[in-house]
C-alpha cells in the first residue's frame, strides 16, 4: 500500500463541523482538507489551530500512511 505525501500543506479557519462542535482542516496544496479536527468549543479549536498551524508550517511535507483493508496503517 502506497502512503500519501502533501506539500505546501495550509490549516483552514475554525467553522462549524457539526451541530455540536467546532474544528478546522488541514488542507494539500489545493486546498482539498485531508484531516478535519473537531472540538466542543470555539476556544479549544481555536487554541488547537494556532498550534497545529505553527507546526503546519514548518513541515517539509504532511504523510499520511496507507491503510490496509481493515482500515489500520
Amino acid at each position: 500500500m502506497t502512503s500519501f505525501i502533501y506539500k505546501n500543506c495550509t490549516v483552514g479557519e475554525v467553522t462549524g463541523i457539526s451541530d455540536l462542535s467546532l474544528g478546522f482542516n488541514i488542507l494539500n496544496e489545493r486546498g482539498q482538507p485531508i484531516l478535519s479536527l473537531s472540538f466542543r468549543t470555539r476556544d479549544d479549536a481555536a487554541q488547537a489551530r494556532a498550534e497545529i498551524a505553527k507546526a503546519v508550517a514548518k513541515a517539509v511535507e504532511v504523510t499520511r500512511p496507507a491503510l490496509t483493508a481493515a482500515g489500520e496503517p
